[in-house]
C-alpha cells in the first residue's frame, strides 16, 4: 500500500474543528491544488486536516529538527505519552487513531533528511498554516485544501511496509488495503485501535505503473501469466489446490487470441467477486452479475481443452472435467446415491465439486448430450438462482469462484444442436479456429519440429484442406486437424520421412470416412509435393 492510502481509514463527512468549512471528502476550489496534480478534477479535503486540527488545538505538541531527523509529539499537554518518533528512516507511532500516523508522516516530511526530500510543496503548505495560526490569523480553508492536495500527491507513490506482530495493527492495515481495493473508502471507522504501536515503517518510492497496453506482445502477456499477474490468490483447500494446473504447462502453451481474451475477462470479473467476498458477502450477493459461463466452440483439435488447462494455470483455479456422451443423464452433474458393499453411498461428480467449492469445470463436448438433459441438469446452475439439486433433491448453491466452460465441436458426428435457453446462459463464446500461420508453426516447433519440418507440415495441411474444399468434400475437412499435424511431427522425430508421416496421419484419417478420397489426397496432393524433412 502507499502512504496516501492511510487517509482512507477515516470516514468522509467529518468537519475540521479549526476550519469548519473543511469537511473530509468535500471538494474545494480547483485553483488550490498541488502542482503535481495532472487532472482537472477539483481537489478534496482529506483526513490530513484532522491531524492538523490536533496539532493546532494543542492536543499534541511537536518538535522536529533537521540535525538528527527527529520528530516527537505528545498526546496530552503534560507530554508524558510519546506520540511519534522518527530516526534513521524508521518510526514508532503511538495513538488511537489513524490520524496519528498521518501527522507523524507529515512532520517527518518537514525534515531535511527525510525520504521526502522532494516534498517541498507539502512542507511549504504546512509551514504557511503554522505561521498564520501562530500570529493569530484565522486559518484559510484554501490553505487546508492546498495542504491536502500536496500531501496526497507527495505520498501517493510512497510504498509502506509494516513490520509488526500486533494483530490489531495488521487488522487496520488489512482494512485500509481492502477499502482502497474495493473503493468503499467511506466504510472505515475513525476509532480503529492501533495501540501499542506501528513499528519500523519502511518508506520507499515506487515507480508509477503504466496503463495496460491492450496490444501488448504475446510474449509479454505470457510472461505476465507465468509470473502470476493474473493469479487470483484465493486460499484454496489442499484437495482443490492439487487440481490447479501447474504454471510449468504455460512454458509449453502457445498463446492464441481467445486465450488472452478469456484470461483477462475472467480475471476482471472474478476480481470483483473477490472484493465482495472481502466485504463479507457470500453466494449470489458475492457473484452479482460477474459469473463466468463460457462456450469454447470449434472444429476438433483447435485447442479447446488445453486452453482450459492454461486458464487454470494462469488464474490459479482448480480444474475439473466432465466428459459427456449422448447417454449422459442428470446424475453426471448432480451425483447419485449407489448401493456399494451392502450399504448406500453418495457419489459426487466433478461438476458438483466445482459448483460447490469453486474452480473451472469443463463440460467436454457438451453438445453430444441430450439438450433437454443438459438444460434440466445445469440450467439453473448457470444463472440466478445458481441452484442445483444434489442427488436429485438437496438444494446446493454455486460457489462465487465457479467458472463453467462448455466445449462444443462443430459439425462432428453425433453432435446435436444445443438448447437455445442453455446457450443463452453462456453468452461469452470463444470461437476456436485454426490458428494463424505463425501460431500454427509455433505450436509445431513447440512439439519438437524444426522450422523446415513445421513449414512443410503446414504447407501439406493447407494443401489437403484446399483440395477437399475444391472437390466439395467440406464435411471431410473436419477430419483433418492440428492434432494430426502434431502426430506427423512426432513420426518425423522418430525417424520417418515426412511424406510417410503425413500419409499416416493427415491423409490416413480420411480413410475412416472414405477410403477413395483418402487415396486421392495421397496421390494428387501429398506425393507431388516437393517437401523433405
Amino acid at each position: 500500500m502507499t502512504l496516501s492510502d492511510m487517509q482512507f481509514a477515516i470516514k468522509k463527512g467529518i468537519a475540521s474543528s479549526i476550519v469548519p468549512e473543511a469537511i473530509v471528502g468535500k471538494q474545494g476550489e480547483n485553483v488550490f491544488k498541488s502542482k503535481k496534480s495532472t487532472d482537472n478534477r477539483h481537489p478534496k479535503y482529506t483526513p490530513i486536516i484532522l491531524a492538523m486540527d490536533a496539532l493546532l488545538e494543542g492536543k499534541t505538541k511537536a518538535l522536529y529538527g533537521d540535525e538528527e531527523t527527529y520528530v516527537e509529539m505528545h498526546l496530552d499537554p503534560t507530554g508524558e505519552a510519546k506520540f511519534a518518533y522518527f530516526s534513521n528512516k524508521t518510526s514508532t507511532v503511538y495513538g488511537n487513531s489513524p490520524t496519528a500516523a498521518l501527522l507523524a508522516i507529515l512532520l517527518y516530511m518537514t525534515t531535511e533528511d527525510a525520504l521526502f526530500s522532494d516534498a517541498e510543496e507539502t512542507k511549504g503548505a504546512f509551514e504557511t498554516i503554522i505561521e498564520s495560526f501562530n500570529i493569530g490569523l484565522k486559518v484559510n480553508k484554501n490553505e487546508y485544501l492546498l495542504l491536502c492536495s500536496c500531501f496526497y500527491f507527495d505520498t501517493k507513490n510512497r510504498k509502506i511496509e509494516l513490520d509488526t506482530d500486533d494483530t490489531q495493527i495488521k487488522s487496520l492495515f488489512d482494512q485500509i488495503q481492502q477499502a482502497v481495493r474495493t473503493g468503499n473508502m467511506a466504510e472505515m471507522d475513525l476509532n480503529v485501535p492501533v495501540l501499542p504501536a506501528f513499528k519500523n515503517i519502511k518508506v520507499e518510492k515506487v515507480a508509477h505503473r503504466a496503463k495496460e497496453n491492450k496490444d501488448e506482445p504475446a510474449d509479454t502477456f505470457m510472461a505476465d501469466c507465468k509470473e502470476g499477474k493474473y493469479e487470483l490468490g484465493y486460499n484454496w483447500e489442499p484437495v482443490q489446490q492439487e487440481k490447479i494446473t501447474d504454471t510449468d504447462m504455460l512454458d509449453r502453451y502457445v498463446m492464441t487470441e481467445p486465450f488472452r481474451k478469456i484470461v483477462k475477462v475472467t480475471h476482471n470479473r472474478l476480481q470483483k467477486v473477490l472484493e465482495r467476498l472481502d466485504l463479507g458477502k457470500t453466494g449470489k450477493s458475492a457473484i452479482e452479475n460477474d459469473f463466468v459461463n463460457t462456450i469454447f466452440v470449434g472444429k476438433p483439435g483447435t485447442g479447446k481443452t488445453i486452453m482450459a488447462e492454461a486458464l487454470s494455470a494462469a488464474l490459479g483455479l482448480p480444474l475439473f472435467t466432465v466428459p459427456v456422451t449422448k447417454h449422459s443423464e442428470e446424475d453426471v452433474f448432480s451425483g447419485v446415491t449407489k448401493a456399494i458393499a451392502g450399504g448406500f453411498s453418495f457419489m459426487t461428480t466433478p461438476f458438483l465439486d466445482a459448483f460447490q467449492n469453486g474452480g473451472i469445470v469443463v463440460v467436454e463436448e457438451s453438445n453430444l448430450a441430450d439438450p433437454g438433459v443438459m438444460q434440466g441438469a445445469i440450467g439453473q446452475a448457470l444463472v440466478p438462482p445458481f441452484l442445483m439439486l444434489k442427488d436429485g433433491y438437496e438444494p446446493v448453491y454455486r460457489h462465487p469462484l465457479c467458472v463453467v466452460v462448455l466445449t462444443m465441436n462443430t459439425g462432428t458426428q453425433g453432435s446435436r444442436e444445443p438448447n437455445e435457453a442453455l446457450v443463452s446462459r453462456a453468452p461469452l463464446t470463444m470461437l476456436m479456429e485454426d490458428p494463424d500461420k505463425g501460431t500454427f508453426l509455433d505450436i509445431l516447433k513447440n512439439k519438437g519440429a524444426t522450422a523446415k519440418v513445421a513449414n512443410n507440415v503446414y504447407k501439406a495441411y493447407t494443401k489437403v484442406l484446399e483440395h477437399l474444399e475444391k472437390n466439395s468434400s467440406e464435411d471431410m475437412m473436419l477430419s483433418v486437424t492440428l492434432r494430426h499435424c502434431i502426430e506427423a511431427v512426432n513420426l518425423v522425430n522418430a525417424g520417418f520421412d515426412i511424406k510417410t508421416a503425413l500419409n499416416d496421419t493427415v491423409v490416413a484419417t480420411l480413410a475412416i470416412k472414405d477410403i477413395e478420397i483418402s487415396k486421392d489426397v495421397r496421390d494428387t496432393v501429398i506425393e507431388p509435393l516437393a517437401i523433405t524433412a
